[in-house]
Protein backbone atom coordinates (compact mmCIF):
# COMPACT_ATOMS: atom_id res chain seq x y z
CA UNK A 1 0.00 0.00 0.00
CA UNK A 2 2.80 2.48 0.87
CA UNK A 3 4.49 1.68 -2.45
CA UNK A 4 1.25 2.55 -4.24
CA UNK A 5 0.99 5.84 -2.30
CA UNK A 6 4.64 6.69 -2.98
CA UNK A 7 4.63 5.86 -6.68
CA UNK A 8 1.03 6.67 -7.63
CA UNK A 9 0.60 3.24 -9.24
CA UNK A 10 -2.54 1.37 -8.14
CA UNK A 11 -2.26 -2.00 -6.39
CA UNK A 12 -4.85 -3.74 -8.54
CA UNK A 13 -4.58 -2.36 -12.06
CA UNK A 14 -0.79 -1.89 -12.04
CA UNK A 15 0.10 -5.00 -10.01
CA UNK A 16 3.40 -6.42 -11.25
CA UNK A 17 4.16 -3.34 -13.38
CA UNK A 18 7.77 -2.14 -13.39
CA UNK A 19 7.95 1.15 -11.53
CA UNK A 20 11.63 1.83 -12.06
CA UNK A 21 14.73 0.37 -13.56
CA UNK A 22 18.16 1.05 -12.17
CA UNK A 23 21.56 -0.42 -12.77
CA UNK A 24 23.36 -1.65 -9.66
CA UNK A 25 26.77 -3.21 -10.31
CA UNK A 26 25.85 -3.75 -13.93
CA UNK A 27 22.65 -5.68 -13.18
CA UNK A 28 19.14 -4.56 -14.01
CA UNK A 29 16.80 -4.28 -11.06
CA UNK A 30 13.12 -3.41 -11.06
CA UNK A 31 10.81 -2.47 -8.23
CA UNK A 32 7.39 -3.99 -8.83
CA UNK A 33 3.99 -3.48 -7.26
CA UNK A 34 2.95 -6.11 -4.69
CA UNK A 35 2.12 -9.56 -6.08
CA UNK A 36 0.58 -12.59 -4.35
CA UNK A 37 0.45 -10.89 -0.95
CA UNK A 38 4.14 -9.95 -0.84
CA UNK A 39 4.46 -6.41 0.44
CA UNK A 40 7.11 -5.34 -2.05
CA UNK A 41 9.07 -7.47 -4.47
CA UNK A 42 12.43 -6.68 -5.95
CA UNK A 43 12.85 -8.91 -8.99
CA UNK A 44 16.40 -9.69 -10.03
CA UNK A 45 18.71 -12.49 -11.08
CA UNK A 46 20.77 -14.39 -8.53
CA UNK A 47 21.17 -13.15 -4.99
CA UNK A 48 23.56 -14.49 -2.33
CA UNK A 49 21.68 -16.31 0.47
CA UNK A 50 20.79 -14.11 3.43
CA UNK A 51 22.17 -10.91 1.89
CA UNK A 52 20.23 -7.81 2.90
CA UNK A 53 20.93 -4.79 0.76
CA UNK A 54 20.20 -1.11 1.06
CA UNK A 55 20.30 1.40 -1.72
CA UNK A 56 19.20 4.95 -2.48
CA UNK A 57 17.97 5.87 -5.94
CA UNK A 58 15.40 7.89 -7.85
CA UNK A 59 12.06 6.66 -9.12
CA UNK A 60 9.54 8.20 -11.49
CA UNK A 61 5.98 8.25 -10.16
CA UNK A 62 2.82 7.67 -12.19
CA UNK A 63 2.47 11.48 -12.31
CA UNK A 64 5.97 11.79 -13.79
CA UNK A 65 7.56 13.19 -10.61
CA UNK A 66 11.08 12.21 -9.65
CA UNK A 67 11.37 10.99 -6.03
CA UNK A 68 14.36 9.71 -4.05
CA UNK A 69 13.79 6.47 -2.15
CA UNK A 70 15.77 4.34 0.29
CA UNK A 71 15.25 0.63 -0.29
CA UNK A 72 16.11 -2.12 2.17
CA UNK A 73 15.64 -5.56 0.67
CA UNK A 74 16.17 -9.17 1.73
CA UNK A 75 15.80 -12.32 -0.41
CA UNK A 76 12.82 -14.65 -0.15
CA UNK A 77 13.47 -18.32 -0.85
CA UNK A 78 11.28 -21.33 -1.42
CA UNK A 79 11.45 -24.43 0.78
CA UNK A 80 13.98 -25.75 -1.76
CA UNK A 81 16.18 -22.67 -1.30
CA UNK A 82 15.36 -21.15 -4.68
CA UNK A 83 15.13 -17.39 -4.93
CA UNK A 84 11.48 -16.41 -5.31
CA UNK A 85 11.82 -12.66 -4.85
CA UNK A 86 12.74 -10.05 -2.32
CA UNK A 87 10.86 -8.44 0.52
CA UNK A 88 11.77 -5.00 1.69
CA UNK A 89 10.82 -1.54 2.70
CA UNK A 90 10.86 1.62 0.65
CA UNK A 91 11.13 5.05 2.28
CA UNK A 92 10.65 8.37 0.49
CA UNK A 93 13.80 10.38 1.27
CA UNK A 94 13.24 13.17 -1.24
CA UNK A 95 13.08 15.85 1.48
CA UNK A 96 16.32 14.66 3.06
CA UNK A 97 18.09 14.58 -0.31
CA UNK A 98 16.87 18.11 -1.08
CA UNK A 99 18.11 19.35 2.32
CA UNK A 100 21.50 17.70 1.74
CA UNK A 101 21.79 19.36 -1.69
CA UNK A 102 20.88 22.77 -0.20
CA UNK A 103 23.47 22.29 2.55
CA UNK A 104 26.18 21.39 -0.01
CA UNK A 105 25.28 24.49 -2.04
CA UNK A 106 25.42 26.67 1.08
CA UNK A 107 28.80 25.21 2.11
CA UNK A 108 30.18 25.83 -1.38
CA UNK A 109 28.93 29.45 -1.30
CA UNK A 110 30.52 30.01 2.11
CA UNK A 111 33.81 28.48 0.96
CA UNK A 112 33.81 30.68 -2.17
CA UNK A 113 32.93 33.82 -0.17
CA UNK A 114 35.72 33.14 2.32
CA UNK A 115 38.19 32.64 -0.49
CA UNK A 116 37.19 35.89 -2.21
CA UNK A 117 37.26 37.91 1.03
CA UNK A 118 40.35 36.22 2.46
CA UNK A 119 38.44 35.34 5.63
CA UNK A 120 38.33 32.03 7.40
CA UNK A 121 36.41 30.36 10.17
CA UNK A 122 37.27 28.10 13.08
CA UNK A 123 35.39 26.04 15.62
CA UNK A 124 36.77 25.31 19.09
CA UNK A 125 35.79 22.30 21.18
CA UNK A 126 35.97 23.70 24.73
CA UNK A 127 36.13 20.25 26.31
CA UNK A 128 39.23 19.13 24.36
CA UNK A 129 40.88 22.45 23.55
CA UNK A 130 41.06 21.37 19.88
CA UNK A 131 39.93 23.57 17.00
CA UNK A 132 39.00 23.04 13.35
CA UNK A 133 39.59 25.64 10.69
CA UNK A 134 38.43 26.36 7.16
CA UNK A 135 40.78 25.98 4.19
CA UNK A 136 40.88 29.76 3.80
CA UNK A 137 41.92 30.32 7.43
CA UNK A 138 44.63 27.68 6.96
CA UNK A 139 45.92 29.66 3.96
CA UNK A 140 45.80 32.94 5.92
CA UNK A 141 47.80 31.33 8.76
CA UNK A 142 50.06 29.40 6.39
CA UNK A 143 49.32 26.06 8.05
CA UNK A 144 48.55 22.62 6.63
CA UNK A 145 46.26 19.74 7.54
CA UNK A 146 48.76 18.27 10.02
CA UNK A 147 49.18 21.48 12.05
CA UNK A 148 48.60 21.06 15.80
CA UNK A 149 45.16 22.54 16.31
CA UNK A 150 45.37 22.79 20.08
CA UNK A 151 45.41 25.91 22.26
CA UNK A 152 49.21 25.68 22.25
CA UNK A 153 49.19 25.45 18.44
CA UNK A 154 46.94 28.51 18.25
CA UNK A 155 49.20 30.43 20.66
CA UNK A 156 52.19 29.67 18.44
CA UNK A 157 50.44 31.55 15.60
CA UNK A 158 50.15 34.74 17.69
CA UNK A 159 53.01 37.24 17.41
CA UNK A 160 55.46 36.73 20.31
CA UNK A 161 54.91 40.28 21.61
CA UNK A 162 51.14 39.64 21.86
CA UNK A 163 51.22 35.96 22.86
CA UNK A 164 51.18 36.20 26.69
CA UNK A 165 48.23 38.64 26.96
CA UNK A 166 46.28 36.75 24.27
CA UNK A 167 46.76 33.37 25.97
CA UNK A 168 45.78 34.91 29.32
CA UNK A 169 42.64 36.45 27.78
CA UNK A 170 41.79 33.19 26.07
CA UNK A 171 42.33 31.01 29.14
CA UNK A 172 40.54 33.26 31.66
CA UNK A 173 37.78 34.99 29.73
CA UNK A 174 36.96 32.74 26.77
CA UNK A 175 37.47 29.33 28.38
CA UNK A 176 37.09 30.30 32.04
CA UNK A 177 34.17 32.73 31.88
CA UNK A 178 32.70 31.38 28.61
CA UNK A 179 32.83 34.80 26.97
CA UNK A 180 32.79 35.07 23.20
CA UNK A 181 36.26 35.33 21.67
CA UNK A 182 36.50 38.90 20.48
Amino acid sequence: RRAAVLTGWSQGRDQGRRVLTTNRNGQSTALAMPTRGVTRTLASGTWPPGLTTTNEFRIRTARGESRWVHLRSSPMRSDLGQLTGHVGAVEDITGRRQAEAALRESENSLRESQLIAGLGTYTLDDSTGQWRSSETLDRVFGIGETYDRSVAGWAALVHPADRAPMVDYFQHEVLGQKKEFN
